[in-house]
């Protein structure tokens, strides 16, 4: 199972979702939330929120709510822009929670509030995605015959010789 990652990148995610998710047994797939898969095809394809679509859609009637084709960067939580290659890391997904819990909602605006709200749940989605994921990855890697289920039992062998 080559897509298995604890750091996944947004393409891996995706490419998970696309070629392997379908392919997993009832049991596995029930570590996720169907629900939330969409929020990796937001990113990956720069959907704007509703707000600022509707904002920008006063002058521009024809406007895309999103790229046709993956682009090459994204935002996570609407404030770190990263390529869609980078690992996604515990470390980044607190750096976002941190700036979303500082944001003074108070000095927002009209549609800048709901497009900050629907960023901050877009990302509450990923989370969620993102966290199964990882409970999903770790299951597989830990199970018996897993890649680190024998790496795990060498530790615990060689444990109990020193007892």
């Amino acid at each position: 199972m080559t897509y298995l990652t604890t750091e996944p990148s947004l393409n891996n995610l995706y490419n998970f979702i696309m070629n392997y998710f379908n392919n997993l047994s009832a049991e596995d797939q029930q570590y996720f939330d169907i629900k939330t898969f969409d929020v990796i095809e937001y990113y990956l394809f720069g959907q704007m929120t509703g707000a600022l679509h509707s904002l920008l859609s006063i002058t521009d009637k024809n406007l895309e709510i999103a790229s046709k084709t993956p682009c090459k960067t994204f935002y996570l939580g609407g404030h770190i822009k990263m390529s869609c290659d980078k690992l996604i890391t515990q470390s980044d997904i607190k750096t976002v929670q941190k700036k979303i819990d500082s944001t003074d909602m108070s000095q927002c605006w009209g549609m800048e509030i709901y497009s900050i709200m629907e960023h901050n749940k877009r990302f509450d989605t990923f989370k969620k995605f993102y966290n199964n994921y990882i409970e999903f990855v770790n299951h597989k890697l830990y199970q018996p015959g897993g890649l680190k289920y024998f790496e795990t039992m060498g530790h615990f062998n060689d444990s109990l010789e020193q007892v």
